[in-house]
């Protein structure tokens, strides 16, 4: 393959086969599109921050549920 001669249903394919499994899996697509664009060493720290953050808001979530009983 020389100047671009990609094999283009190939392509189709495999983006088909991608958007058919993400949507089966129920998988949100805009983490799921910055996991693909992003180098490894800047999405990390992305999701290292969701992380964090799911932690605290159950941390939050379950002092209200406290205060309330």
């Amino acid at each position: 393959m020389s100047g671009g001669d990609l094999p283009w249903a190939l392509v189709f394919a495999g983006g088909a086969g991608i958007g058919l499994v993400v949507e089966v899996l129920g998988i949100q697509i805009l983490p799921f599109a910055v996991g693909l664009y992003l180098p490894i060493h800047l999405s990390t720290p992305i999701m290292v921050g969701g992380i964090i953050r799911g932690i605290l808001d159950n941390k939050k979530k379950m002092k209200r549920s406290l205060n309330k009983n």
